[in-house]
């Protein structure tokens, strides 16, 4: 989708976490380390939505 991009941050909830390994369930090696080194996985706290929705 973005392939000129050199960093693509994911920011997942904590209720449908991936990780790098993904994409090595699903491409060849060395496509999957390529996409890896590119993207940086965050994960929201687990309260936080909970907490958010308390305020």
């Amino acid at each position: 989708m973005w392939p000129a991009a050199e960093q693509i941050v994911l920011v997942q909830d904590n209720l449908n976490t991936h990780n790098a390994s993904s994409f090595y369930e699903h491409l060849p090696a060395a496509e999957a380390f390529a996409l890896m080194q590119r993207f940086e996985f965050h994960y929201t706290p687990k309260g936080l939505l909970v907490e958010y929705r308390r305020a």
